[in-house]
């Protein structure tokens, strides 16, 4: 398998489907088991940026300070960095929603909108929970 660098952009959404799959798009393999497991279950996929380097860590650290210490503000780092990838998508339309992802719990900012399922992208994307 080669990834071409060089090759034109996937079409938008064109026809919405009854699922949602989200790939952050990292170059790696991962995003193409991501995207054909989307086509697999006859989803609207929608690729978003990957987290920067390191920033899955970071991501971790925010919940972690949230959750523990009750912190706001990084509560919100995580929604903003939810939101610049799906902030623009209406979730209401799907039955259900899969997350390819480093880290980042999209679910959040769905509020129970739809079932929700997640792919950690640098595990073993061919495992799902």
């Amino acid at each position: 398998m080669v990834l071409d660098q060089d090759a034109p952009p996937l079409p938008e959404i064109v026809q919405l489907q009854n699922a949602a799959v989200v790939v952050e798009q990292l170059d790696d393999p991962a995003a193409v088991v991501a995207i054909n497991y989307g086509n697999a279950v006859n989803a609207s996929v929608l690729l978003v940026d990957p987290l920067v380097k390191d920033q899955a860590r970071q991501v971790q650290n925010w919940i972690h300070d949230w959750k523990e210490n009750d912190n706001f503000e990084a509560y919100q780092k995580i929604k903003e960095e939810i939101e610049k990838r799906i902030g623009s998508i209406s979730f209401g339309q799907f039955e259900y929603a899969t997350f390819f992802t480093a880290g980042l719990p999209y679910s959040l900012m769905l509020q129970d909108t739809v079932p929700c399922s997640y792919v950690h992208l640098l595990l073993k994307p061919d495992l799902s929970s």
